[in-house]
């Protein structure tokens, strides 16, 4: 399977997305790892969201 970008009318959707878990539960190893991917690839995630943002939008 690959993944295609389907134009939609209804775009741009804006949307906020926080990461956050039970301060007392502690996160799965593969939480941990997507955590850790998030921090370390914020400029990138930030930069790709832009792409979907629309004109003058922000991301």
């Amino acid at each position: 399977g690959l993944l295609r970008e389907l134009p939609v009318e209804e775009l741009p959707l804006y949307r906020s997305w926080c990461l956050v878990h039970a301060k007392g539960k502690r996160l799965s190893p593969v939480a941990q790892a997507f955590v850790a991917f998030v921090r370390e690839e914020r400029a990138l995630i930030s930069q790709l969201a832009g792409r979907f943002a629309g004109p003058g939008g922000s991301s």
